[in-house]
């Protein structure tokens, strides 16, 4: 699912307002280093405490540049956005394909639901950034694998939880 479309960027009230915005945070970027890798974080656009530090936040930041990338289609977003994606692909899990809150730790369908939307807006931008498909793969391999007997979807193992079946299904 992608949320930008061009016209509708254009005809929305508050356009100039969103674009203002991610300029900003874009301008407050930084990178710091923890456990050998290298976080990004957009200052200020995730206030949610613990998820802003984590991969759950980091998948909502990089659909939000990938997203905004795609309504304005500014050369200012491309490295931000490429940087973002090369993260999520360098944090999957190595063998279950998906993602959990801290980088190459095992999957859980929370966190990994918000890395394949980022990644699928990734790819819709039109960036070619390598990597993005088979990393993609690799997370609906983990989601084949968490589906339940009754078609839903579990945490981090097959069930069907009525909570994440939306998600599983999102993605």
């Amino acid at each position: 699912m992608a949320l930008f479309d061009k016209e509708a960027i254009e005809n929305y009230k508050y356009a100039e307002e969103l674009f203002e915005l991610v300029q900003i945070k874009l301008k407050s970027t930084k990178f710091t280093k923890k456990s050998n890798t290298y976080f990004f974080i957009l200052k200020g656009l995730l206030k949610c405490g613990f998820c802003g530090r984590t991969m759950y936040g980091h998948g909502i930041a990089t659909l939000v540049l990938c997203e905004a990338l795609g309504m304005t289609g500014d050369d200012l977003l491309r490295k931000p956005c490429r940087d973002a994606v090369r993260f999520i692909e360098a944090a999957q899990d190595l063998h279950g394909g998906g993602w959990r809150y801290l980088p190459r730790g095992d999957s859980d369908l929370s966190v990994s639901g918000w890395q394949i939307q980022a990644l699928k807006a990734a790819h819709l931008t039109g960036l070619n950034i390598k990597g993005v498909d088979e990393a993609l793969d690799k997370a609906m391999t983990f989601l084949h694998w968490i589906r339940g007997p009754n078609g839903g979807y579990g945490y981090n193992g097959p069930s069907d939880s009525y909570s994440l079946t939306g998600t599983g299904i999102l993605c």
